[in-house]
């Protein structure tokens, strides 16, 4: 899937503005309400999230 990378963070120094990534099961991409912090990769909500032309 696509995602946007907040690359201005320091712990994304160097990554690239977007980059596609795998994700099997996982609630990494998930936030829990009251999250006091900021998320440093996000889907991109107006595109599609297949890339490879297989989706789980």
């Amino acid at each position: 899937m696509k995602n946007t990378n907040n690359n201005a963070h320091p712990v994304m120094a160097g990554m690239p503005k977007s980059t596609h990534v795998f994700v099997s099961n996982s609630p990494v991409f998930y936030t829990l309400k009251g999250l006091e912090g900021e998320a440093l990769t996000k889907y991109q909500p107006n595109e599609s999230p297949l890339a490879s032309g297989y989706l789980l």
